[in-house]
């Protein structure tokens, strides 16, 4: 049997499955913390570093991955949905602290949780406004192709894995493709 980090998960009343390092009968999450000064990846605050590993961490960071994979992509624009405006409708200024550069997905729960329930609501109209505003002419299309029928009539064997939410769904974006000649 190969060998098992020993840390103990009690939420799932087991060990956990990683392999341990090679010095430790841990693996590199579950191994005690060293004394030495832990501070935020600059990529992603989400996660803290050994800042004598930071130099090499920064290379390898899965974030750093993610990101340059993200930035590679046609549709990509680096904070769309960050918004362009501090709380008194203004611009932001570039080197301001809510320039979307700067802005963490800590900051972004932090700034919902901290609204009260009528700027709440008040932020759930404004998100309706510009939805109708901006897809107010998208109408609903519901089609779909013979063969999704045969799956939807409950015309095969029912051993296979059928949601039928998902079928639905899936049904009717093949037949609107279909519609449009894709």
């Amino acid at each position: 049997m190969e060998a098992r980090c020993k840390f103990w998960l009690p939420k799932k009343n087991r060990f956990c499955a990683n392999a341990p390092l090679n010095d430790s009968p841990f693996c590199g999450n579950h191994t005690p913390r060293s004394d030495a000064p832990w501070i935020p990846c600059p990529l992603d605050p989400s996660h803290s570093v050994l800042q004598e590993n930071l130099e090499g961490h920064v290379n390898r960071c899965p974030f750093l991955k993610q990101t340059r994979s993200l930035s590679l992509q046609p549709f990509y624009q680096k904070g769309i949905n960050a918004g362009n405006e501090d709380d008194d409708g203004g611009p932001l200024n570039n080197s301001s602290p809510g320039h979307p550069d700067n802005i963490t997905s800590e900051m972004k729960r932090n700034a919902m949780h901290g609204l009260s329930v009528p700027e709440f609501c008040s932020l759930i109209d404004r998100i309706k406004s510009l939805h109708e505003l901006v897809c107010g002419d998208i109408r609903d299309s519901f089609k779909v192709t013979d063969a999704c029928n045969v799956w939807i009539k409950g015309q095969v064997d029912r051993k296979l894995p059928f949601q039928e939410k998902h079928v639905m769904q899936q049904a009717s974006i093949l037949g609107n493709m279909e519609e449009q000649g894709f």
